[in-house]
This record gives structure tokens, sequence and C-alpha cells, in this order.
């Protein structure tokens, strides 16, 4: 049964491996042009845009693209949901862009409005095309997505070498990232009419739409909060300390979340798994499968980014990240942390128990914003790194007694 269930994994999980292998390295490649190109101003500043835009994405995405994943993956016909959701999100538009533009031009207005502008469109094309993606992972079509991938990351490379080589202004650079995204979400509503999954515009789908709300909105708020205690470190640095330690930050921690492209694998099938296994108790030999490789992977990744990291930003940058450098072999202590807690939330969410994740989420998000504010002051970015350790523990630790008491002992009574 285990050797069966691990094929499985592999057979239907390896394009989503490639897929977040191809996106993570890509945005690697994206924002080291921009690191190595442009100041360490310009790239904190463009980091903090990217940070903020996605948060307020995060508020108005109500849950949805998890919803979607399982309503595709336990449903024949998806086509009334995701029209039902699209019209909801193009009704937040408006929203969207007067939270961002409002909360960036009173906190940060040295940045540009034409960037500010660029960057949020990016992020939200971003968010459409990852809704898309998400009906084909519950179907277990990863390798629709995966070619639409391919496709649009060549044009997307070619464009970004051409530019650096011809060190042309940053703002190419964005216009270059967005039109990519814009023509990756085109691929992705084609391809979903080859599959006979249609978006129908329809004013009824508006009532639809607030009904599916009812449904998602507490998987919105457990999203909204694991983002934010994800993120908001960033957010806080740029208040509290500045925009270069952003910089600094940013690249030390976008590197020790490069360990998700492994997890998300499991994730996403272990998503679909659990979903079809509701109420069934075969579902906690499943987790517990699961947390194998992801236990395995967390020790290997450690010890590399513990003793290799710091090396390896400095093979990159030379001297210009040395606070990165010195901050990146702490982060990796919380990369088990992260891989079991999310684990734990994906089983959590697959039984319908959204408000469980909802509610450790925000405890985790109280403890790293009060670490962060009590610390920023005092330790600089330290505090933002042992603010990370600590809230992936406390999730992780909250979610496991959320399973054992309001799933496990629920459904099975005592062990």
């Amino acid at each position: 049964m285990i050797s069966k269930f691990f094929n499985s994994l592999l057979k239907i999980g390896q394009y989503y491996f490639y897929i977040s292998i191809i996106d993570r390295a890509i945005s690697f490649f994206f924002f080291l042009a921009i690191a190595k190109r442009f100041s360490v101003e310009d790239y904190g500043q463009m980091v903090t845009v990217f940070v903020v835009s996605s948060i307020v994405l995060t508020i108005f995405d109500f849950g949805l693209q998890i919803y979607v994943q399982r309503e595709s993956a336990i449903k024949n016909t998806i086509d009334e949901i995701l029209s039902s959701v699209l019209f909801i999100k193009t009704f937040s538009l408006f929203f969207y862009y007067l939270f961002v533009f409002t909360y960036l031009l009173f906190t940060n207005p040295d940045i540009p409005i034409y960037h500010i502008l660029i960057i949020s469109t990016i992020s939200l094309l971003i968010n459409i095309s990852t809704l898309l993606s998400y009906v084909f992972y519950g179907k277990n079509k990863t390798k629709n997505v995966f070619i639409i991938t391919v496709s649009t990351k060549i044009v997307f490379i070619i464009a970004i070498i051409v530019l650096f080589y011809l060190k042309s202004n940053f703002v190419y650079f964005l216009l270059i990232l967005m039109m990519t995204n814009l023509l990756q979400m085109i691929f992705l509503i084609i391809d979903l009419r080859r599959n006979k999954i249609f978006i129908k515009i329809k004013l009824e789908y508006f009532k639809k739409g607030i009904n599916v709300l009812k449904l998602s909105y507490p998987l919105g708020l457990a999203v909204l909060f694991n983002h934010l205690y994800d993120r908001i470190d960033i957010v806080l640095i740029s208040r509290i300390v500045n925009n270069e330690s952003v910089g600094q930050y940013n690249i030390a921690y976008s590197i020790n979340k490069l360990v998700s492209i492994l997890f998300g694998v499991i994730f996403i099938y272990g998503f679909n798994i659990f979903s079809k296994n509701v109420n069934e108790k075969s579902n906690f030999n499943y987790l517990f499968y699961l947390s194998i490789p992801i236990v395995i992977l967390s020790i290997v990744c450690t010890f590399l980014i513990y003793f290799f990291g710091g090396f390896f930003l400095h093979l990159l940058f030379d001297n210009k990240y040395l606070l990165a450098e010195n901050i990146l072999p702490l982060l990796s202590f919380s990369v088990l942390g992260f891989g079991l807690n999310s684990l734990t939330g994906v089983f959590i969410n697959a039984n319908g128990k959204f408000k469980g994740v909802m509610l450790c989420t925000i405890a985790g998000l109280i403890v790293n914003i009060i670490y962060n504010i009590l610390f920023l002051p005092k330790i600089g970015v330290y505090a933002a790194v042992y603010s990370t350790i600590i809230t992936e523990y406390t999730i992780l630790f909250l979610e496991s007694i959320y399973i054992y008491f309001f799933i496990y002992r629920m459904s099975y009574g005592h062990i």
C-alpha cells in the first residue's frame, strides 16, 4: 500500500515539482537581475510593493484558490463554481487597487506611482493564473500547467537577458514580467476550454459567488493570516528599520523558502487525497506517510542551507548582502516547522475544518507581530529571523493539537 501510494505521488506530483522549480528559479533569476543591476534601495522598494500587493490580494482571495482545488478534486463539473469565483474576483479589483495605492502612497511616498501600478498588476495576474492552475491541480492534470509555464518562461528569460545586457531601465524589466504573466493567464483560459471547462459571464453568478464566499471565507481568513505571518516581517522591517534591511532580509528569506518547491508536490497531492477521503480513517495513515519525506527533506535542506547558504550568497553578490549571509544559516532552522505545519494545515483544510487553520494562524500572526515590534528596534532584522522560527513551530504545535482533539477524537474517540 505504501509503495503504491508513493508511486502515485511521484507520478502525479512530478509536473507540479517541475512547475515549482521553474517558477522559483525564474523568480530568483529575476530578483537576482534586479539586485545586481540596480541599487539595494530600488530592490527594497520593489520587494515592499510586491509584499503589500500580495497581502492585499490575499485579503480579497477569500480562500477561493484552495476552495476551487477542493471542488475540482471532488466534483466532475467545475464551470459554475469557477465562473462565480472569477465574477467575485473581478468585482473586488477596484478595492484591491484602492487598498494598495492608499497604503503605499501614505507609507512609502518615495516609490513612483507607475511602479506601484505595474507591480500590483503583476501580482494580480499571478494570482489569477494560480487560481486557474488550481482547477487543473484538482483534476490531477498538472502536465497542462507545466507545458504552459515552460512556454511563457522561455519568452521571459530571453527578454530579461536582452534587457540586462542592454542596461535597460528598471520599468522595462517590470513590463516584461507583466506581459509574460498576462500571456500565461490567456494560455490557461484557452486550455481550460480545451478540457471542456468554460468560464461563463452571467449576472446570476454574482449571487452564486456570494454563496461560495459564505462557504470559503473561513478558509480565506486562514490563508490571509498564513500569508500575513509569513510576510508581515517585511512590512515591519520597512517601517521600523529601513528598505535596505528589507532587501537584505528578503534575499535570505527567499533562498530559505526555496525548499517549499520540494514540499509543494506533497501538499498538492496530499490535499487531493485528503479531500477525497474525508471521514475515512485511512486519511491519518496518509498524513503519516506524507510526513516522512517532509522530515527527511527538511533535515537535508537545513544542513545544506546552514553550512553552504552563506557561501552561495557571497558567490552571487560578493559583499553586497553581507547581512543576508549571516542570517540565512539561522533561518534554516525554520524549515522543518514550516514543512510540517503546512502539511497539518493542508490536512485540516481538506477535512473542511477551515476555522481550525484560521485560529492557529491568527495565533502565529500575533506571536510574529509582538516579537517583531518588541525586538526589531533592538536587534534589527535578527528579530524577524527569530520570530519566523518561533512562529513556524507555534503553528505546528497548535495545528497538531487541533487535529487530535477536533478531527481524530471527534471522529474515532480515544486512541
